[in-house]
């Protein structure tokens, strides 16, 4: 078997392009400014041009007093407790104790309570 995954970086962070033979699909990602990645595109397997576009997820970053806080992840918000711990990402819910613990993760009809 021959596997072919090459991995195309911008800087040494930072991979744009992923051609992956394993799952059969190329991703391109782009990065803001500071780094964080703004997309993710994937694509059916090739190593030349791309085709057309089989699955997009944005992510979001709008929060003034810290620049590379994650505020939404494809189409979905995400908020925040004051020491910056997730409390939603559109689909799960979160509890958190003792500062960083969580606590319950909640969603789909389905809750996780860790102890």
């Amino acid at each position: 078997m021959i596997v072919e995954n090459i991995s195309i970086f911008s800087k040494p962070y930072e991979v744009t392009r992923e051609d992956n033979a394993v799952l059969n699909k190329t991703i391109v990602y782009t990065y803001n400014a500071g780094g964080n990645i703004r997309s993710k595109v994937e694509y059916a397997y090739t190593a030349g041009t791309l085709g057309a576009a089989t699955k997009t997820v944005n992510y979001g970053y709008g929060d003034s007093n810290w620049k590379d806080k994650l505020t939404s992840y494809n189409g979905k918000n995400i908020s925040y407790d004051a020491i910056g711990n997730p409390l939603n990402d559109g689909t799960y819910s979160y509890t958190w104790e003792e500062g960083r613990q969580v606590k319950t993760i909640s969603g789909n009809g389905k809750s996780i309570r860790y102890q």
